[in-house]
């Protein structure tokens, strides 16, 4: 395979048999992307309906690859402050 080194590796041992082992059921949950990620396919999270819940907040990081936190970290900072701003909210009743 041509290109470069770091390339051929990712494709080299890419997983591509990967099953969800968790999901988040009630806790609320983060997950972040960059919005230039192109390592992980983000459209698993849409998917699975444990992840289309209202206690799981998606945030696409702008102008960020696969390493957001380093790439746009105000970004991230800002979607930490809306899981903090969820967990503030009043709980709902459960629907079980």
């Amino acid at each position: 395979m041509a290109g470069r080194p770091a390339r051929r590796r990712v494709h080299a041992h890419f997983d591509d048999t990967y099953r969800l082992r968790w999901t988040p059921r009630a806790q609320p949950t983060l997950i972040i992307s960059g919005t230039e990620d192109h390592v992980v396919d983000q459209q698993l999270w849409g998917q699975e309906d444990a992840f289309r819940q209202a206690h799981v907040l998606h945030r696409g990081i702008a102008d960020a690859g696969h390493f957001p936190w380093i790439e746009n970290p105000e970004g991230v900072r800002a979607a930490f402050g809306d899981l903090v701003d969820m967990l503030d909210r009043p709980s709902q009743p459960s629907q079980n």
